[in-house]
C-alpha cells in the first residue's frame, strides 16, 4: 500500500484515508475537541501524501500516523497554553490599569468633554444630548440612533 502512494497512487491514498481517518479523529478527540482532531488527522493525512515520496517509516504505517496525530495535538495543547498566559497577562494588565484611579485625569477629561460640548453649535448639542438620552430610555449604543432615526424624533418630542 505504502509503495504504491508512493509512486502516486491516488486510489491507494483515498482507501489509506478512508481506513486510517476515523481513528485518527477518535485518538485525537482524546486530547484535543473534536473538530480540532479531525483537522488534524486531515492535515496529518495530507502531509503524508506531500511528503510520500522521502517518508521512511520504520514500523508500522498506523504507529507512524498515530504518533504524527499524538504529536500534533501535543504542539497545539502547547500553544493554546502559550495563548491563554498571554491572554491572562494582558487582562491583568488592563485591570491594574483601570483600577490606577487618578481624579485628577478624571477631572481634566471631565472639563475636556464640557469645553467640547459647549464648542458645538446648538443643533448639534441637541442633536448629541437627544441620541444620548434616546440610548439611556432604550438601553442600546449611540449608533442605534444613527440606524433609527426616527427614535431620536420621537425622543425629542417627548421631552
Amino acid at each position: 500500500m505504502l509503495q504504491a502512494i508512493r509512486e502516486g497512487d491516488r486510489k491507494m491514498y483515498r482507501l489509506l484515508f478512508e481506513r486510517y481517518y476515523p481513528s485518527l479523529c477518535a485518538y485525537g478527540n482524546r486530547f484535543v475537541q473534536l473538530e480540532e482532531a479531525k483537522e488534524i488527522a486531515q492535515d496529518s493525512l495530507l502531509w503524508l501524501w506531500e511528503h510520500r515520496e522521502e517518508v521512511t517509516i520504520e514500523s508500522s504505517l498506523s504507529g507512524y500516523l498515530l504518533s504524527m496525530v499524538y504529536h500534533r495535538c501535543v504542539n497545539l495543547l502547547l500553544q493554546n497554553q502559550a495563548r491563554l498566559k498571554a491572554e491572562s497577562r494582558y487582562l491583568k494588565a488592563v485591570e491594574e490599569m483601570l483600577n490606577e484611579e487618578d481624579p485628577f485625569q478624571f477631572n481634566e477629561l471631565q472639563q475636556q468633554i464640557k469645553e467640547a460640548l459647549a464648542s458645538l453649535p446648538d443643533t448639534y448639542r441637541e442633536a448629541l444630548c437627544c441620541t444620548v438620552s434616546v440610548t439611556k430610555a432604550i438601553k442600546r449604543s449611540p449608533s442605534c440612533c444613527k440606524s433609527h432615526p426616527k427614535l431620536s424624533i420621537i425622543a425629542s418630542s417627548k421631552r
